[in-house]
């Protein structure tokens, strides 16, 4: 009996031994496959930039892409030094930016807080990673996985083509290329709340992208209305100091960002006419963008985004049901300030009318939304979403030109804003006259 012990132990040392070695070979041979998604490169190689392939995001395999950075690192590193975002100016008052550089601390993408702020999953980037083993298995985990850890779902990874190691090295080379920032250790541990109130070079590096139409037509225009506004002294319509924007259907609230940190950005210091010039007798306007969703995640999605984009004092959160139209009226009429309703990719037929009939909006308050809808050929040719949440292309425009109450600022279809998708989009923009 003693040898049986003896052999079955030793047999049983054996397997465990063999597990071993088998579950480390597949970290091994998982650590190889990850590797083959990019490239360990220095400063000066991702300056110079790389190839990106067709397969990737139909991009032309001869074209040199200098890719945007995330930095990974905790916060007190980043505070300590880092690297610059390079510009380069396209006019006396604008820059173009040559190659952006975001910071996302790699717990806050692991905890999920900021992913919302990482590039869509179909633009190439680069990544600088802390040093370590245990790092480069997080990281690897995170952004190269094809199924994700909480749905079980596959997933398209991110298309991270080169990462830096962080090494003085890499800081001797930022030096040398005049990219390297170095901050007072005194505010090695300082957050984004307290850095907001010095910080006033607004809007930060992003590399996610507001809806085109909120970029491209809403922001000029509320630029122009709080200008227009504000220049004259005047109050808003329903007799407030405040501009208020609603956003219905908010979910992560990328776009409320967006405006908040545009606006703030804008009217920082004194109201300006679009010269450039500035007047003692402008002041600065009372700025508020609330989103507004359903969703219980919502507000832990949305806050924690704009504390880290430094506009929390231009932004709130509502949880509002929005199907429920006698408890959003009452929120109508009670809102000061009210001058913009805008829906991006949210469709509630009932609240198109009630905002189109019924809804007690000021003279000159805006609804714009942009949302998915057939072209003149009435066909939809995609799974999703379902062809009847989709818009017909003259849907709006006679809603809203039924009556005499509404005066059509913007109707176009864009068959080009929804990324690599290719789904037609309605931007739709009316004001109350």
């Amino acid at each position: 009996r003693e040898k049986e012990k003896l052999l079955v132990g030793n047999n049983s040392s054996e397997l465990i031994r063999d597990q071993s070695k088998i579950k480390r070979q597949k970290v091994e041979d998982s650590d190889a496959s990850f590797r083959n998604f990019y490239k360990e490169v220095d400063l000066l190689e991702w300056r110079n930039g790389c190839k990106c392939f067709e397969d990737d995001d139909n991009t032309n395999t001869n074209t040199i892409i200098r890719l945007p950075l995330v930095d990974l690192r905790n916060l007190a590193e980043y505070n300590r030094r880092h690297l610059l975002t390079e510009v380069k100016a396209s006019s006396s008052t604008d820059t173009d930016t040559i190659q952006q550089v975001v910071h996302l601390e790699l717990s806050s993408l692991q905890s999920g807080e900021r992913t919302c702020e990482l590039p869509p999953r179909n633009v190439h980037f680069a990544l600088l990673m802390p040093v370590g083993a245990r790092a480069r298995q997080d990281v690897e985990k995170l952004f190269f996985a094809t199924e994700s850890a909480a749905t079980k779902q596959s997933r398209k990874p991110w298309l991270v083509k080169q990462v830096i190691i962080d090494s003085d090295d890499i800081w001797k080379q930022a030096k040398e290329l005049g990219l390297l920032q170095e901050v007072q250790e005194e505010q090695d541990n300082k957050t984004a709340d307290d850095l907001s109130s010095t910080h006033k070079v607004l809007p930060l590096s992003r590399l996610w992208k507001p809806d085109r139409m909120v970029e491209m037509i809403l922001l000029p225009l509320l630029k122009k209305n709080i200008i227009e506004a504000s220049m004259n002294c005047s109050e808003n319509p329903n007799g407030s100091d405040e501009f208020v924007v609603w956003d219905l259907g908010c979910g992560s609230g990328r776009d409320v960002c967006f405006l908040a940190e545009e606006l703030k950005y804008r009217f920082q210091d004194f109201t300006a006419d679009d010269e450039g010039a500035t007047t003692s007798s402008a002041r600065m306007p009372k700025l508020k963008v609330i989103g507004i969703d359903n969703h219980k995640g919502s507000p832990r999605r949305c806050i924690p985004l704009w504390k880290n984009r430094m506009v929390s004092d231009f932004t709130e959160s509502k949880l509002q049901d929005l199907k429920k139209l006698a408890l959003l009226d009452n929120e109508v009429k009670e809102q000061k300030g009210l001058m913009c309703l805008y829906a991006i990719r949210f469709l509630n037929r009932r609240l198109l009318e009630y905002i189109a009939k019924d809804a007690k909006l000021p003279k000159g308050c805006i609804f714009a939304t942009s949302h998915f809808c057939k072209d003149e050929s009435g066909e939809w040719n995609w799974d999703h979403p379902k062809e009847k949440s989709v818009l017909q292309r003259k849907e709006l425009g006679n809603l809203f030109s039924s009556g005499e109450r509404w005066k059509v600022l913007h109707d176009e279809l864009c068959k080009d804003g929804d990324g690599d998708h290719g789904r037609p989009l309605i931007h739709f923009i009316v004001e109350v006259i």
